[in-house]
């Protein structure tokens, strides 16, 4: 198991426990041991050193985590009852609207890449750095108005690719605003880390495709859908990176 959100629970057959991890102190909770068990369980923890950057969050009408695992970092801000985060200043760089359900952070201070997430359906947004090198600050800004949400722009109409942690994915090919019901388009999806695996295409949850490369008919089975391209991780020892690519070409 890897700890990285501030709470969780599982199970080992009967027994259950529950852990809480708060100011680097671990704390675990178990249930389900047989009556008049009283050996203590044996517990093994692999820690690693994290780096000494300071990650400062000014979120106005917001609560907020964060969460480490390897080279990536979540920040996940959330929003009071009532207010929606609309825009994101970092380091005092540029300020960027949130409008895209995925989208990517033009200025990313001391980050190699920062990328953000949104959802019609919680006004939670999470903001994914990958190898910080340096103290950052996020400037969330907030309002009572829904962002009115999209995906990113483009010449074929509500058809999106996105990638798993692991790979890139991409939509190619000339001449998008000719395409009519029938034409087919190409997807193309690539490893971008070791240790994963390239599973297939999804829609909807269904596998089309289990070629990096595949042809797809421009239809109803794939118009007004997001298109997935699914890696898993081979090596569960392998730090997870990520490049959650969104692209509506």
């Amino acid at each position: 198991m890897k700890i990285s959100t501030a709470a969780g629970s599982g199970g080992i057959g009967s027994v259950k426990y529950d852990y809480t991890f708060a100011d680097n102190i671990l704390t675990l909770s178990f249930s389900g041991l047989p009556t008049g068990y009283t050996s203590i369980p044996t517990l093994a923890l692999t820690t690693h050193r994290l780096d000494a950057f300071n990650i400062t969050v000014n979120a106005t009408n917001s609560a907020y985590e964060v969460m480490y695992d390897g080279n990536e970092i979540l920040v996940c801000v959330k929003p009071n009852s009532g207010y929606y985060v609309t825009n994101v200043n970092i380091d005092g760089g540029n300020n960027e609207d949130i409008v895209y359900y995925r989208g990517s952070l033009r200025n990313v201070g001391n980050a190699y890449t920062i990328d953000y997430t949104a959802s019609d359906t919680s006004s939670m947004v999470v903001f994914t750095i990958l190898f910080l090198e340096g103290d950052i600050t996020f400037n969330i800004s907030t309002t009572t108005s829904a962002p009115v949400l999209k995906q990113a722009s483009g010449g074929i109409d509500d058809v999106a690719v996105v990638a798993t942690i692991g790979g890139s994915a991409e939509i190619v090919g000339d001449s998008f605003d000719e395409l009519v019901e029938g034409d087919t388009i190409t997807v193309v999806a690539r490893q971008k880390l070791n240790g994963y695996q390239f599973d297939g295409w999804y829609v909807d949850g269904v596998l089309v495709s289990t070629g990096l490369s595949a042809r797809l008919a421009y239809d109803d089975t794939i118009k007004g859908k997001i298109i997935v391209a699914k890696f898993s991780l081979i090596d569960a020892n392998v730090n997870i990176e990520t490049d959650n690519n969104a692209e509506l070409v």
